[in-house]
């Protein structure tokens, strides 16, 4: 015979995935991270494969692999690259950045992205200062004079 509190019912509704249609492989991170989290930490940190201390675009090269012998088990990438800049050199970080997940997801790790994207009616970059030099709404909405 089971006894089910609130706080495990809690606990149990805490876990479960809110998009019904989740992929398989979104399921099985979901689970696998999960049973990890209940004796492991995953350590990571943004860019940990694409550069380093004194290197960068290096095959196979993380620092922390340089340290301890493994890649971190998480690493984050940006797509800023895919915004603002011309077509071909979108192309080229986007195949970059493919080559990037599919490694480090074949190594069995976790990838986190990131998205700072460029204001597209300013000369800036993605900073606060950059986005409020001209705010870009009024412009990109349907009559706006940046509106594609």
């Amino acid at each position: 015979m089971g006894v089910s509190t609130s706080a495990e019912k809690s606990a149990n509704q805490a876990h479960r995935l809110v998009d019904e249609n989740a992929t398989p492989e979104t399921r099985a991170l979901f689970h696998n991270l999960l049973e990890l989290s209940k004796n492991h930490t995953l350590f990571g940190h943004q860019h940990a494969t694409e550069y380093g201390h004194g290197w960068t675009g290096e095959e196979d090269r993380s620092d922390v692999k340089s340290v301890t012998g493994s890649h971190p088990a998480v690493i984050g990438i940006d797509v800023m690259g895919f915004s603002g800049q011309p077509a071909n050199a979108v192309q080229k970080e986007k195949e970059r950045l493919r080559k990037v997940v599919q490694d480090h997801y074949s190594r069995g790790g976790v990838i986190t992205v990131a998205w700072h994207f460029n204001n597209p009616v300013s000369a800036g970059g993605f900073y606060w200062k950059d986005s409020v030099s001209k705010p870009a709404v009024k412009y990109i909405i349907p009559g706006g004079e940046a509106h594609d």
